[in-house]
């Protein structure tokens, strides 16, 4: 009949990765029980898998483990006060700039004491 809708190509769904994003070759490796052990001492510390931070240490010699809860609560922390710059930027469209400025340089007085808090701690 006319009124059939062709085939779809992709029913939905995550997209798929690119070839250079696949991790698709394998390289085998053999470690001491000493060895191993550290690598997955390490890797639990810096909150990675074995695989990858034994990859990261080939790749780049060092390895970027996941943030600190404490890092994760900051860095929420600084998203809100993004989204509440966003908020002002739209307010001083609507409104006059003027009406908008005092909150602007509170928010802004926020971020600087956040980001220095930071640097002070590292």
């Amino acid at each position: 009949m006319e009124n059939e809708q062709p085939a779809r190509k992709h029913k939905g769904g995550r997209p798929s990765k690119e070839a250079t994003a696949k991790l698709v070759h394998k390289i085998g490796l053999r470690f001491t029980l000493v060895e191993s052990t550290l690598i997955k001492i390490k890797a639990k510390n810096a909150g990675v898998t074995p695989s990858r931070y034994i990859r990261e240490s080939a790749l780049t010699g060092n390895v970027n483990g996941r943030l600190s809860e404490e890092e994760q609560k900051l860095f929420r922390s600084l998203e809100g006060m993004a989204n509440n710059l966003n908020q002002i930027a739209k307010e001083a469209h609507k409104q006059n700039l003027a009406l908008v400025i005092p909150r602007l340089l509170e928010t802004m007085k926020a971020i600087n004491q956040t980001i220095q808090s930071y640097d002070n701690k590292n």
